[in-house]
């Protein structure tokens, strides 16, 4: 019989982006369970609202277009 250690009992969750081990307080989200490291989930953020800004942009546009081609 082999005693349990520490990290058997309570693995340390890994990162969903970066796939680190999180050594600290995570961001948990409630709908998916994922784990991820505060500096992960700012840098997503950042690519994120760049998405939406661009698409959001598109979307303006076209509309522009389709009004102005009358």
């Amino acid at each position: 019989m082999v005693a349990a250690t520490r990290h058997d009992l309570h693995p340390m969750p890994t990162c969903a982006i970066c796939g680190v081990p999180i050594d600290g307080p995570p961001l948990t989200d409630d709908e998916t369970t994922a784990v991820l490291h505060p500096a992960c989930a700012a840098d997503r953020l950042a690519g994120d609202l760049a998405v939406a800004g661009l698409a959001l942009a598109a979307a303006l546009l076209a509309r522009v277009a389709v009004v102005w081609a009358g």
